[in-house]
């Protein structure tokens, strides 16, 4: 066994002769420091992404829908299915239901409203199946009618540091109810983050939320989401598909749909995007994004890796007299080794616990940045203590390993051998490839996310400001007088913006056909198209009191999936939508979802019972006045509704927030690549130089040019750099290609997106180099011939 004290005097040995060469031991820090740190984010983030909902036993029911040969989807159920499971279906320990509501307005005084999201209507053993936890109060509440449950930040929120408890709110101006108790915080990786719960009632218009519609039933309307308890659900699913059949298939043969129904484990619902799409509040995220950020996160901790080995193995040729007199004094290989491994071991742990810190900092940053309640505890948990240790651990090892075998095997006969040479050529090969691969994709992305900005989408997005409007009677009186504040262009009233998440959907047909298509309906006045500048083709804007059949305004893609010919021929045809429709005009093609979806048939109508947005165009001259003097009008027509103006540019842009954090991380990944590379690069430059520092001034002296010493020394580094950006070019061209196959709307491949990226990363190779290369040639020879 080892004495203790030759590890001691390892471990002295080792930190004397790191802090004697500051230089290599502060790049070797560097380095591994940026990778280990960005190792840990991109673990803390798939590890959050991966732990929403840990319940066990648990399922939501999910429903798809099969309504003239298309299929939906949805994770919302009939809200009588929660009954028919507990009279029916024998092995269901608990049922539940929850209906997800729209942003409503809750006013704890007349002057204090809120616009509230995330309400929950729910039954009382929702409470159970998510381990809601009761702090104070009656948790008894959602037993009975007209009574809340609210969560600490909540009551925070409404009554500040009063209690609560028999507090009474105002809910949609219309219903009063009773606080009865106080609910700690849902945690974050929750798909289902409710910031009150309401008790159920029979009351449709107080449950009344986010509703999909397949005929007129209660088994055709899917406004609930249902949760059960069971420990088979195989059996379940059997008598649901049963359930279905005899409820919704036959019970509604008018509304031509079928419907079966699936259970889903709770823990499976935030990465399931391809099918049911998360929840109402949370989307789900798509596990491809998950394994794309884990293979960028292996690839920049193992650049970290190969610039550690690549110095390593640098450092290794001059220390190789240093190993040759220790063997000629006693020392066995095996105490070389180990003593050689030392340093690696200190420089990982030094860098681990730097990046500790630097990950926290991070993690902080990307939690405001996409909204994430990421904990940066869980590295303190025994678990994670123990994996990063070990994780260190082998990284050393595997970082230490060539650079001390190479060192332990010299001889003093062996002492000026270079070792290693196409390893460090074959590493830096890697190095840069990776950062060449990392760097075009980050040029595509920039590319499609400054092309989705860019892209008309059909109608006018700029200048234009939408405010929610509670259904009464003054919303056509806000109208009206709005246009007569000075900077308004005009405004209308409408259910939505022309491109909008919230659309409704609706069948359509053509008249004698049994063929059904999907529409987008969308409801709005008709100072709508000049708003937002939609261009009629054909035909007219109808009126008002326009004829008893639906006058519509179509766009040309309804016109090509019903075959109605042009925009002039279509005018005054018919088809079938809610009964009969009669096209008055044709408007031209515009966007109404976002550009991750393709342009597809829609319809205008005028239906001012569902209008609830105001839609406000400004001039160029609009200040603060223009603004301040709508504000000052809303509060006078809706004196208990909040004020809630949005940008349309700025909701648009929202859409895209993936993409533009992606983008932002990409970017930060790929920048940090990129300098671990350059750092390694720098090192074995540094390096180079100093071993042929004698050579260089021989060359001068015998009449090189500076211009030739550059050359000399740069070229065996850029011949590897050129290479590393050929190696990566059919792997960047495969993953633009993968990332792009996510937009209906995308750039095209063209040769720019490989070939600029890389001219970049070679420039800042080159850069990289010149800075040692130039100092060394422009030295005065004498001063390094001096000793000969």
């Amino acid at each position: 066994m080892r004495r203790p004290d030759l590890n001691i005097n390892y471990l002295h040995f080792s930190v004397r002769y790191l802090t004697r060469h500051k230089f290599f031991t502060s790049l070797h820090v560097f380095g591994l420091t940026l990778g280990i740190s960005i190792a840990l984010v991109i673990f803390l983030f798939i590890r959050y992404e991966l732990s929403f909902d840990p319940i066990e036993r648990t399922y939501r029911v999910n429903s798809t829908w099969l309504q003239s040969n298309k299929e939906f989807d949805i994770y919302a159920t009939p809200i009588p299915l929660a009954e028919v499971l507990r009279r029916e279906v024998p092995g269901v320990e608990k049922v539940a239901i929850a209906l997800p509501q729209y942003k409503s307005t809750v006013a704890i005084t007349p002057e204090k409203v809120f616009a509230q999201e995330h309400i929950l209507v729910a039954e009382p053993g929702f409470l159970d199946i998510f381990n809601v936890e009761i702090i104070r109060g009656d948790k008894h509440a959602l037993t009975r009618p007209f009574e809340a449950l609210i969560s600490q930040s909540t009551a925070e929120k409404f009554f500040g540091n009063e209690d609560p408890i028999g507090r009474s709110f105002r809910y949609r101006s219309k219903y009063d109810i009773k606080v009865a108790g106080v609910f700690r915080d849902l945690p974050g990786n929750t798909s289902m983050p409710a910031s009150m719960l309401l008790s159920y009632t029979d009351d449709s218009e107080f449950s009344a939320g986010d509703t999909w519609y397949f005929g007129g039933g209660e088994w055709v309307k899917l406004n609930a989401i249902t949760y059960v308890v069971c420990d088979d659900p195989s059996f379940v699913e059997t008598r649901l598909i049963d359930i279905a059949s005899r409820y919704i298939s036959r019970s509604s043969p008018e509304d031509k749909v079928t419907a079966t129904l699936s259970l889903q484990p709770v823990s499976d619902i935030h990465l399931d995007a391809a099918r049911f799409g998360g929840g109402p509040w949370v989307k789900a995220i798509d596990s491809k994004w998950l394994a794309i950020f884990g293979v960028i996160g292996f690839a920049v901790l193992f650049l970290a890796v190969i610039n550690f080995i690549n110095l390593s193995t640098a450092q290794a040729i001059v220390r190789t007299r240093e190993a040759g007199i220790r063997k000629t004094t006693g020392a066995g290989r095996t105490e070389l080794l180990l003593q050689f491994l030392m340093e690696p071991l200190v420089l990982v742990f030094v860098s681990g616990v730097l990046a500790v810190s630097i990950a926290a900092f991070i993690t902080t940053n990307i939690n405001q940045l996409l909204g994430k309640h990421i904990q940066f505890s869980v590295l303190a948990e025994p678990m994670s203590v123990l994996m990063i240790f070990f994780a260190l651990l082998f990284i050393a090892v595997v970082a230490g390993w060539y650079p001390a075998w190479i060192i332990s095997g010299a001889t003093l006969r062996h002492i000026t051998q270079a070792k290693g040479i196409g390893m460090r050529k074959t590493l830096v090969v890697f190095q840069f490839a990776i950062s060449a691969i990392l760097l075009t994709t980050v040029f595509a992305l920039t590319r499609q996310v400054n092309f989705i900005k860019s892209i008309d989408l059909g109608f006018e997005r700029k200048g234009i400001v939408n405010i929610n409007v509670p259904d009464s009677a003054h919303k056509q009186s806000f109208i009206t007088k709005v246009k007569m504040i000075p900077g308004v262009v005009n405004a209308s009233l409408s259910r939505t913006a022309p491109i909008s998440v919230d659309h409704w959907w609706n069948m359509m047909g053509k008249p004698g056909s049994e063929e059904i298509k999907v529409v987008c309906a969308i409801y709005a006045d008709e100072e709508y198209y000049k708003v937002y500048n939609l261009k009629l083709i054909s035909g007219r804007i109808p009126a008002p009191t326009d004829n008893p059949i639906h006058p519509v305004i179509v766009n040309e893609q309804l016109l090509k999936v019903l075959d109605l010919g042009s925009p002039d021929e279509a005018v005054g045809k018919q088809f079938n939508w809610q009964g009969t429709a009669e096209i008055v005009g044709v408007v031209a093609d515009f966007n109404s979802e976002p550009l991750h979806y393709s342009i597809g048939p829609a319809l205008i109508f005028q239906e001012p019972e569902v209008y609830s947005h105001a839609n406000i165009r400004f001039d160029e001259s609009t200040n603060e006045s223009t603004l301040a003097a709508i504000e000052s009008l809303w509060k006078s027509e809706f004196i208990s509704e909040p004020y809630e103006p949005k940008i349309l540019d700025d909701e648009i842009d929202s859409y895209y927030k993936t993409e533009s954090t992606t983008y932002t991380l990409f970017f930060v990944f790929a920048g940090v690549a990129v300098l671990i590379s350059c750092l390694g690069l720098l090192g074995l430059c540094v390096f180079a130089t100093v071993r042929r520092v004698k050579e260089i001034s021989i060359r001068k002296v015998l009449g090189a040019s500076v211009e030739n010493i550059l050359v000399l020394l740069s070229s065996q580094f850029m011949k590897v750099v050129v290479i590393a950006c050929i190696v990566a070019t059919p792997m960047a061209w495969f993953s633009i290609d993968f990332l792009l196959g996510f937009y209906a709307y995308r750039i095209d491949l063209t040769w720019e997106l490989l070939v600029l990226p890389m001219i970049v990363l070679i420039m800042i190779a080159l850069i990289t180099m010149l800075t040692q290369t130039i100092k060394a040639s422009m030295t005065d020879p004498a001063k390094n011939l001096r000793s000969e």
